[in-house]
């Protein structure tokens, strides 16, 4: 007997129990016939015979008798079987765990003892002949499912191998072997009956789904084959196009490319998703095979291949090819590959952003090393000038240094050919510069007070007008060991002053849990209202928030503090009284926390002040006007914290916008009392005014100081100050006031011959670079000439000129002596100190690689102001990658402090609001 798996069963099924000899059955008597009939020896006539009614009582009652008792038999056997058969799928479980192959209750009897179950070797041998049945029915239905269980593993094992196979019944074939292996060694002994009955039917469910799973995956194979073919055409047919850039060529591997992908069944729109959009979107090419995308080692193959498809019709009326729009992002292949090109472009940008700042880092070391050495040599009255002049650009040379001991030892130092022999030199008479005595002294003073506030900028911005080395240098720097040794001392004083204030507070919430408890008396849900208030949402806000507030105000007060005040526990105790001042005054703080008639109290949305104010007291010790205000945020902090919150368009007339001085100064100056305000008050009236705009959009100057002149601000509703100064509308020292302000506020844009153009795909348009710089080009206005002059934006120092051949080119550091700028945050402006560093120019240095026949118009330390010179630009026709590096004509500049490059946001903001125009001519 065979399966339809074609699995040879390994031996019959033998009945497991013989059936029962069936009683014969009894034939019907035959119908009565109209004949004599003959009873006990005597004829009867049929017609007028008389049935014997008891004796077919009888009769009946026999009949019935062994009905119920063969029903009776049936209903045993059948309880029985169902009893066995539990029995036997119990001991089945049992059996199993102990691994037995063999169902011969012989050999099952022998192994169950030899485990140890003699228990369950009787149950086995008791349980003859219904054991043998129900165990062959068991092992039948597992191996049915593990079965179909192995040879899905077996399919989802191998589908990588049977997905290429094409012809279906090979891999029905294996499919069908794997299953004969896996029962033949597994179930050997399952009976015909059993086979078909059971793991036939599970197999012959599963076998068409595993055939489809795996057609399925022959198809997307053959796809993947397919695409990878066409793929393939197309590298061809680029590095042909490549290689002689013959038209025509690309699109006609294109034409072809689609001919074969639907010559193979797909259609032109699967070509279009699959092979032709992806196709010109990535633009990864390696003709070459040199790992560089050709497209950025030669990005004017972008605009060849624009030029390339320009003329390609897709035919059957679907139009032009660069018009074609893909169904996924709605954009047409024109704008997609303009959009990759432009990407590419970025990569390349990047990386050259990326070599111009390893580049310049190690400059900065070299120059560090080299001031070091000069430093050394000083120290041992050696000779620097020697030392400098016998130096070699572009070789290794000795220097000395000290090792970990603080031996003086010889290192190798390579010095590039950024550096020229005249900046090499500068390093050297800047080290033995003998300071100004009067300004270093000055110098010093500032230095402690910035240490003191832990002003970083400031003190970068002193240590930089020293040479790393020199002795003014290492004074300052040892002033600044002495001040970390004394900080502990002033952190003690913060964290007192800090901790005192936020104690304060939270007891000042804590009455006021308690006020509210006592008020809600035994209403529990106020009471619970109350509390969940207080634990689950007010006092950790409550704490942070104060705790941030009094640092705040601390660094604030530091910051205006002399060394005297800082070192006089009476200013720590003074400044302690203003934190308790604040706190009791500051609405933000309310402890009003628990007032149940308002479901969600905003008291953490309130604004967050401006200024940090002390105010008066009336008799009943009521707080009134301001007595002291004294600005804590810059404009755009305060802006951000506040803009979107409620009551913002009114908070001029609550709260003060400038500190208490600069209000006074400008009373005065409304009442002839002064001339003008100082150049602070003015910056406050500027930020004031910022803020302002967005409050109160249109208003002038007046209208902010009638409201900061409020009896909840400032209070001078009393004469003669408002009588005489704010009564009368258009007030004229206030009007020119505010033309100053305005003045202030706006960007001074200078008259220009030329302009100046980000260059395209540089940031914002390309994202952040590693230098924070920006590349530009000039023109003049009517965009015909490039070969023009860039300027100084404001009065700079010239600090260095050199040469980085195919990196930077030729290029010019200055050093800014006047800063400019008008914006809200210094770090927008440039600022005294900062540094301009702009490459790729056309003035160049004769006696290097990269002279242009322009010379330099100014040398190292020349002072230019605004306007004036600082190099020539280079053309599209005079600028070469391989001398002046980059990607084309154009100017790249950074801008540096303290040490470092600016982040590229502050330095788009300086480009846009004093570059662009200030280094055009």
């Amino acid at each position: 007997m065979t399966s339809s798996f074609n699995i040879q069963p390994q031996r019959q099924l033998r009945d497991t129990f013989e059936q029962p000899e069936q009683r014969a059955e009894i034939a019907p008597p035959a119908q009565p016939e109209q004949v004599s009939q003959q009873r006990g020896g005597q004829l009867l006539d049929f017609t007028s015979y008389q049935p014997d009614l008891e004796l077919q009582d009888k009769v009946n009652s026999i009949a019935n008798l062994v009905e119920t008792g063969q029903g009776l038999m049936r209903q045993n056997v059948k309880d029985q079987a169902e009893k066995v058969g539990f029995q036997v799928d119990k001991l089945f479980d049992q059996i199993s765990q102990y691994q037995l192959d063999t169902v011969e209750l012989g050999e099952t009897a022998r192994q169950l003892r030899k485990k140890g179950r003699p228990d369950l070797a009787e149950q086995v041998i008791s349980t003859n002949p219904w054991f043998k049945f129900h165990y062959y029915n068991k092992k039948a239905e597992t191996a049915a499912t593990k079965s179909v269980v192995n040879l899905n593993e077996y399919v989802t094992n191998n589908m990588g191998r049977l997905q290429q196979i094409e012809d279906p019944t090979e891999v029905t074939s294996e499919l069908v072997k794997q299953n004969q292996n896996y029962l033949k060694q597994n179930y050997p002994d399952i009976p015909d009956r059993m086979y078909s009955g059971l793991v036939a039917p599970a197999l012959a469910k599963a076998m068409p789904l595993l055939q489809q799973n795996i057609a399925e995956k022959r198809a997307e194979y053959n796809v993947t084959l397919l695409n990878a073919a066409a793929n393939q055409t197309l590298d061809g047919g680029v590095a042909t196009w490549m290689s002689g850039k013959a038209p025509g060529t690309l699109a006609a591997t294109l034409r072809k490319a689609q001919l074969e992908y639907m010559a193979a069944g797909k259609t032109a729109i699967e070509f279009a998703n699959n092979i032709r959009t992806p196709f010109l979107t990535n633009l990864q090419f390696d003709a070459d095979k040199n790992g560089i995308n050709d497209f950025e080692e030669n990005p004017e193959l972008n605009g060849l291949l624009l030029k390339e498809l320009s003329n390609f019709d897709l035919g059957d009326g679907q139009g032009m090819l660069l018009d074609y729009k893909d169904a996924e992002n709605g954009k047409s292949m024109r704008q997609i590959i303009r959009e990759n090109r432009d990407t590419i472009q970025a990569r390349i940008v990047n990386k050259q952003s990326i070599a111009d700042k390893q580049a310049q880092l190690e400059y900065n070391q070299t120059r560090r090393d080299l001031q070091t050495a000069l430093s050394l040599i000083a120290q041992r009255d050696g000779d620097g000038d020697a030392f400098v002049r016998g130096l070699q650009v572009g070789g290794v040379n000795k220097i000395p240094f000290l090792d970990e001991n603080g031996q003086m030892v010889e290192k190798d130092l390579f010095i590039p050919r950024t550096f020229s022999p005249q900046g090499l030199y500068k390093i050297y008479t800047d080290s033995v510069a003998v300071p100004d005595q009067r300004q270093l002294a000055e110098d010093k003073s500032n230095f402690a007070l910035a240490l003191t506030q832990k002003d970083e900028a400031t003190q970068n911005e002193i240590l930089n007008r020293y040479p790393t080395g020199s002795a003014a240098f290492n004074s300052l720097v040892q002033l600044k060991t002495t001040a970390q040794q004394n900080a502990v001392k002033f952190e003690t004083k913060i964290n007192s002053a800090s901790s005192t204030l936020v104690v304060q507070a939270l007891a000042n919430l804590d009455k006021a849990k308690e006020d509210a408890l006592k008020a809600a008396g035994n209403n529990n849900v106020k009471v619970k209202k109350i509390q969940e208030r207080y634990d689950d949402i007010y006092r950790d806000q409550f704490k942070t928030l104060v705790k941030k507030r009094a640092g705040d105000i601390i660094e604030q007060q530091m910051q205006g503090a002399t060394r005297a005040q800082l070192e006089d526990d009476g200013w720590w105790a003074q400044l302690q009284e203003d934190l308790r001042a604040d706190l009791a005054q500051n609405e933000f703080f309310s402890t009003n926390l628990f007032d149940l008639t308002n479901p969600a109290p905003e008291i953490f949305r309130n604004i967050e002040e401006y200024a940090f104010t002390t105010r008066n007291a009336d008799t009943t010790g009521k707080l009134t006007s301001v007595k002291k205000a004294q600005i804590v945020y810059t404009p755009e902090e305060f802006l951000a914290k506040n803009r979107k919150k409620a009551d913002f368009g009114l908070y001029y007339i609550k709260e003060p916008m400038v500190s208490s001085n600069t209000f006074n100064e400008v009373m005065d100056v409304a009442i002839g009392k002064k001339l003008k305000v100082s150049p602070e008050s003015l910056n406050e009236l500027k930020n004031a005014m910022v803020i302002f705009k967005e409050m109160q959009p249109g208003s002038s100057l007046e209208a902010l100081l009638r409201g900061q002149a409020q009896a909840a601000v400032f209070d001078y509703r009393e004469p003669p100050n408002i009588k005489q100064g704010l009564s009368t509308p258009n007030n004229p020292a206030i009007q020119t006031l505010q033309k100053q302000v305005e003045k202030l506020m706006s960007t001074t844009t200078p008259v220009n011959t030329t302009i100046a153009r980000r260059t395209y795909g540089h940031p914002l348009n390309f994202g952040p670079r590693a230098d924070g710089a920006i590349d530009f080009y000039l023109q003049d206005k009517n965009g015909e000439n490039n070969d023009v002059n860039f300027v100084a934006p404001t009065q700079v120092k010239v600090v260095d000129i050199g040469f980085q051949p195919g990196k930077g080119g030729n290029w010019i550091l200055v050093e800014v002596l006047e800063g400019i700028g008008s914006n809200v945050e210094s770090k927008h402006n440039l600022n005294k100190g900062d540094e301009i560093f702009i490459a790729h120019a056309r003035s160049s240095q004769a006696g290097t690689n990269g002279y242009t026949g322009y010379d330099w118009p100014v040398k190292v330390g020349d002072v230019i102001s605004a306007g004036n010179p600082l190099g020539r630009q280079h053309t599209t026709d005079s600028y070469r990658n391989d001398v002046d590096g980059g990607t084309g004509m154009h100017l790249h500049v950074e801008v540096r402090r303290n040490r470092g490059n600016i982040l590229q946001s502050d330095m788009v903001k300086i480009y846009d609001t004093i570059l662009s125009t200030g280094l055009a001519d």
